[in-house]
């Protein structure tokens, strides 16, 4: 079964990929849908549509990550404490060795719903900058916020904070 459901979440991605790249379509699919699908990231923030609710698990980077990551960063951003990118990494767990990024939360118990979240999930920078891309494109998070969880990080600014459009699509 898990591998009908695989191959019915590609044959899902390329649907709606194929929709939102196509300039001639009647659909209207958001920038953030679309780059969740294409991304991996659980399109957590949508409300009206529903294509993604039967394939919740299939998604690399899931709900629960998505939803405590958009908690903490609304919660610091509300409490006039922003975070910064460097900061949400350590707050994650995550060192920088070289060019690679590797979490070193051992132990589970004791933490946070989204420090289990990102240790449990096999997180990296990518993942993380792929998400944090996916609330920017949401527009769920103040405009301001971005400035500032990016100050310290300029060469992310385009990764996180770079519009999604048909363009960035090719299936190949």
């Amino acid at each position: 079964m898990n591998e009908v459901k695989k191959m019915l979440f590609l044959q899902q991605r390329f649907h709606i990929l194929s929709l939102f790249s196509n300039s001639k379509s009647q659909c209207n699919i958001t920038p953030a849908y679309a780059y969740a699908w294409f991304a991996g990231v659980y399109p957590s923030q949508s409300k009206t549509a529903v294509w993604h609710l039967p394939y919740k698990d299939q998604f690399e980077i899931n709900d629960e990550a998505i939803n405590s990551l958009h908690e903490l960063l609304s919660d610091r951003w509300s409490a006039k404490n922003p975070i910064g990118f460097l900061e949400l990494e350590g707050h994650l767990g995550f060192v920088h060795q070289g060019e690679v990024w590797s979490s070193v939360v051992e132990e589970i118990a004791g933490k946070s719903l989204i420090e289990q979240a990102f240790s449990t999930g096999g997180w990296n920078r990518s993942k993380l900058c792929k998400a944090c891309r996916y609330l920017y494109l949401t527009n769920c998070l103040d405009a301001d916020l971005w400035g500032v969880l990016l100050e310290r990080t300029p060469e992310l600014a385009s990764v996180v904070t770079g519009e999604f459009g048909a363009g960035d699509i090719c299936f190949e």
